[in-house]
């Protein structure tokens, strides 16, 4: 998907919002693209630092999402973010912005939630975290994985820590 299409679907997000009563508040009008590798888009609020007013609110996508994602997906998820941005970015997931998302689900046809875990074509995780993680440590007794984008203690000695479930070793693989 090129940023053209992301700023069309961004575009229309916003008037969806706007006609069934959610007029995203102060929003910088150009979706931004970001390298977040776990979450799919998100809405960020600028405030005055002695009146605490918000003065600003800005949408940025993943570019892993854009790269892979279709047309359906990004419309709910700028949707998401353009509901934030209207109730507010410190509202979460939970009262205003709950009404709000089943609102616009109703009116629209849309599944617009607190989390989604859309897949490619192939039927991957679009943010697969095998994928994207720079360190892989293994359970060997069970097989469970650990994603590792940071080089972390247990990064470099995976010796010295343990699955919970398992009490075994954990290994480094990637």
């Amino acid at each position: 998907m090129t940023n053209n299409e992301v700023q069309a679907i961004f575009n229309e997000a916003i008037s969806m919002c706007s006609a069934a009563g959610y007029k995203p508040q102060k929003l910088y009008p150009i979706c931004k693209i970001n390298s977040r590798k776990k979450a799919y888009g998100v809405c960020k609020e600028q405030r005055n630092r002695y009146t605490k007013e918000v003065v600003s609110t800005e949408i940025g996508v993943s570019k892993y999402f854009v790269a892979k994602a279709n047309k359906q997906q990004m419309l709910q998820t700028l949707i998401h973010e353009c509901l934030h941005s209207a109730v507010g970015a410190n509202e979460h997931h939970c009262g205003e912005w709950a009404v709000a998302a089943n609102k616009v689900s109703r009116l629209y046809g849309l599944d617009i939630t607190r989390t989604s875990n859309y897949k490619d074509e192939q039927g991957n995780g679009i943010l697969s975290n095998e994928q994207n993680a720079k360190y892989i440590l293994k359970c060997p007794k069970c097989g469970k994985e650990f994603y590792y984008n940071r080089a972390s203690k247990a990064v470099k000695h995976p010796e010295n820590f343990f699955h919970p479930s398992c009490k075994v070793d954990l290994i480094r693989i990637k």
